[in-house]
């Protein structure tokens, strides 16, 4: 397996940047519409790991009081 030296690397990003102003669309890292799913994705992470903790929370409590 071939490993991608930073120039190589540097390249095909240039060419995804080429391609993407070419087809006159933002890169995915400034389209509003990726930003927009990555945050919502996000705050459904966020939100599931707080239902979680909150559970944790609440069995630990109820062991204190047995």
């Amino acid at each position: 397996m071939k490993i991608k030296t930073n120039s190589e690397a540097t390249n095909v990003l240039g060419t995804f940047l080429y391609e993407w102003e070419r087809l006159g669309q933002l890169p995915p890292w400034k389209d509003p519409k990726v930003l927009s799913e990555r945050q919502r994705i996000a705050n459904l992470d966020l939100e599931r790991v707080s239902e979680r903790l909150k559970h944790a929370y609440t069995l630990l409590e109820g062991q204190k009081h047995v």
